[in-house]
């Protein structure tokens, strides 16, 4: 089931023997309010148990364990300086207590993980792309090959969902709920827009079509860009940009078409491999010479074959396959 973080929270610290009287009434009224509430509050008060076993239990010699990685990092210099007995005992009960906290909070975060992706139903586009219409009556166009987690039906607050690949979500406006899409490095919230989102190979690209998006960084919040009809994001690794629309081949997996207008040849090459999903290069040896070549062509729906085949009349190059890859040459 669904708990909302305020009451993990407030379960770990009445297992901890830290919630104060205004929060033990408010722990309580919800656990008097479902059966189904005393049965997860007692299973998350069954792991702390078992944990709190544990911790009582001296697999090794913890003082001094910890007495020598306390010295270690305070003063390396007399790491082999003895210390006074109650010492010990201080540090023991000082990181024991540590531990029982920061495994109450990781149950508790567990408990979040588990009643958030593995509450969702995940549906995959396993053999063409896939059109799903949402509880709120968004509609979401699935990529081929990728997955999105959703609910049954949408929490009050927001409006949640997981992806990993590429989709173009049509969302429902509506003010008082935000949508908002986790995928592996960012969190993208809306209020009702049209937009494409790729997460693939640790790299996320937001393109809007539509309305506005807000971008945030998953491991850096601070880090945070809004964006309008014909911008988008790219986060990879340390690199978190806004960048303008030059064309509209972001979305050629959705509408069939790939249209390029005075586009150089490297850029031909990234867009095709994107949309046909193949691995496509120029020659290491004439990548030089052929950089300055540009393209004005339109591809709707044509095989692999015919595309390639297009751009090699159209460059005079020659295609030749090594290790599984397309490669571009001048002959």
């Amino acid at each position: 089931m669904d708990i909302d973080e305020q009451i993990l929270a407030l379960m770990a610290k009445k297992l901890e023997g830290q919630a104060n009287e205004a929060e033990l009434s408010q722990l309580q009224a919800w656990l008097q309010n479902s059966e189904a509430h005393r049965v997860e509050y007692a299973k998350l008060a069954s792991v702390s148990d078992n944990i709190n076993a544990l911790l009582a239990t001296p697999a090794f010699d913890t003082n001094a364990a910890w007495i020598k990685v306390n010295t270690l990092i305070n003063n390396p210099a007399k790491a082999n300086s003895p210390k006074p007995a109650f010492l010990n005992h201080l540090f023991y009960y000082k990181h024991i207590a540590a531990a029982a906290a920061v495994a109450l909070f990781c149950i508790a975060g567990f408990y979040l993980w588990n009643n958030s992706r593995a509450s969702l139903q995940a549906f995959t586009a396993a053999n063409a792309n896939q059109l799903i219409t949402l509880p709120d009556n968004s509609t979401v166009l699935l990529r081929k090959g990728s997955t999105l987690y959703y609910p049954t039906a949408f929490a009050a607050k927001e409006r949640r969902v997981e992806l990993d690949g590429e989709a173009f979500f049509n969302v429902y406006h509506n003010e008082q709920q935000p949508f908002l899409i986790i995928t592996a490095n960012a969190k993208v919230r809306v209020l009702g827009t049209s937009f494409l989102v790729r997460s693939k190979n640790l790299r996320d690209e937001i393109v809007v079509i539509t309305g506005k998006v807000s971008v945030t960084d998953k491991e850096k919040a601070t880090n945070q860009l809004l964006l309008a009809a014909g911008q988008m994001a790219i986060l990879q690794r340390d690199q978190f940009k806004q960048t303008a629309i030059k064309d509209s081949n972001y979305i050629a997996w959705k509408n069939g078409l790939l249209e390029f207008k005075d586009a150089s040849l490297p850029k031909v090459l990234e867009d095709v491999a994107q949309y046909y999903d193949v691995p496509l290069e120029l020659a290491a040896s004439d990548s030089a010479t052929v950089e300055n070549i540009h393209i004005n062509v339109k591809f709707q729906r044509q095989s692999l074959a015919q595309v390639l085949e297009e751009i090699r009349l159209i460059t005079g190059l020659e295609t030749k396959t090594e290790n599984g890859k397309t490669v571009f040459y001048v002959k």
